[in-house]
């Protein structure tokens, strides 16, 4: 048996994650044959003098590109209170050997989505800043600031020149409910803002939004699911699925599937420019999983 390190998700050996299915070129996989080199293997993504201060490791959901695996690291001193800026790395897909890395703006939170298009690699970094990066040289293209406090939890969304973020600014003490949060939209190319809507009843925590005819739709902490013109001009939606949602949107057709963190999976029909439910069904005492559709 093996495990296949996909972000901050451990998972088997014959697993869809997220949108993809992925194979073993794809993954930092560590052997449970060698249980005893385990920690040595993970502790491997820190420097030495990261490991020697008690520092913990951070790393992203990873994606293939071009026959190599992308990746961001960073590690965080919880003792001390100090994080390292994180960094793009460019790994062999067959020996998992760093190729090629670059120093970002920022450190990262526990990890992050990074999305790829057109060329550029968009990182969310810790604080709700983004970053731009040139796939092929690793050169920052843009810069954008964030929100102080934020963490850039959630996937990373590129439609139509258009990047959307989304991030979790406050989180209730005890429960860890996101009370606050924000959505962003800046240019891809230019890093500029088109957009912002300051949530003040619930963040984004493991949330993806998705991009349907104009609209990008997500789901915050308390469950409500909110479409937007594009550029966030304006809101054009909501409905209130019942119950808070940890996972990305995934578009079927014409509708959209949600899953909230009861453990029900909802369809969402966007006909006649409403939010309706019109199907559901209860598989799991709780779940924080995003939907694959196949067929």
């Amino acid at each position: 048996a093996d495990i296949m390190l996909a972000g901050a998700v451990l998972v088997t050996d014959d697993t869809t994650y997220l949108r993809g299915r992925y194979d073993y070129g794809d993954m930092l996989i560590y052997h449970l044959d060698n249980m005893d080199q385990l920690p040595e293997q993970i502790a491997a993504l820190l420097a030495d003098e990261e490991r020697a201060a008690g520092s913990s490791a951070s790393v992203s959901a990873p994606f293939m590109l071009g026959g190599y695996v992308y990746i961001v690291t960073g590690s965080v001193n919880y003792a001390q209170g100090t994080a390292s800026a994180a960094r793009l790395e460019v790994r062999d897909a067959a020996t998992g050997e760093v190729l090629r890395s670059v120093a970002l703006a920022r450190p990262m939170d526990t990890t992050c989505r990074p999305a790829y298009s057109d060329g550029i690699v968009v990182v969310p970094l810790s604080g709700g800043w983004l970053q731009a990066v040139s796939a092929v040289t690793l050169e920052t293209l843009w810069v954008s600031p964030g929100t102080a406090g934020a963490q850039s939890l959630s996937s990373v969304t590129v439609a139509d020149g258009l990047v959307y973020a989304c991030t979790a600014d406050e989180l209730a003490a005890g429960t860890y409910e996101a009370v606050r949060g924000t959505v962003r939209c800046v240019d891809l190319l230019t890093g500029e803002e088109r957009g912002a809507f300051a949530n003040e009843r619930a963040g984004y925590y493991w949330a993806g939004g998705v991009a349907v005819g104009g609209l990008y739709l997500v789901a915050d902490d308390r469950g409500t699911v909110t479409a937007f013109e594009q550029g966030l001009a304006k809101v054009a939606a909501t409905l209130d699925v019942g119950a808070g949602v940890r996972s990305a949107l995934v578009r079927d057709g014409d509708d959209v599937l949600a899953v909230t963190r009861d453990g029900v999976l909802h369809r969402i029909s966007m006909a006649g420019g409403r939010l309706t439910e019109v199907g559901k069904v209860k598989f799991a005492d709780s779940s924080t999983s995003t939907p694959t559709v196949a067929g």
